[in-house]
C-alpha cells in the first residue's frame, strides 16, 4: 500500500468515524426521543408549546419526540393535547 492509498483510506475512515457520531448524538442527543424520557422539564415545556398549535406542530420533529417519550414514560397523548384534539373529535361525531 503506499502512501496515498493510506492518505484515502484514512480519510475515509475519519468521514465514516463522524458520520457515525453525528448519527448516534441525533439519537440521545438534545431534542431526541431518548433525551426527552431522562428530561422532564424539557420535555413538558416542549409539550406545552406543541399544545399551543397542535394542528402545525404535532409533526415536528420536536413535538413528535416528546410526544413518544411522554408515552414511553407512561403518559397518554390525551393527557397532553386533550382540549384542542378531543373538541375537534368530538365536533366531527
Amino acid at each position: 500500500m503506499n502512501k496515498s492509498e493510506k492518505i484515502v483510506l484514512i480519510i475515509m475512515l475519519a468521514v465514516s468515524l463522524v458520520m457515525i457520531w453525528i448519527m448516534l448524538s441525533k439519537e440521545t442527543g438534545p431534542g431526541s426521543q431518548t433525551w426527552y424520557q431522562h428530561h422532564d422539564t424539557e420535555r413538558n415545556a416542549q409539550l406545552a408549546i406543541c399544545k399551543t398549535n397542535p394542528f402545525e406542530l404535532a409533526t415536528t420533529e420536536p413535538c413528535v419526540n416528546a410526544l413518544r417519550a411522554n408515552k414511553i414514560r407512561g403518559k397518554g397523548i390525551a393527557d397532553i393535547m386533550d382540549a384542542p384534539m378531543l373538541e375537534l373529535e368530538r365536533k366531527n361525531e
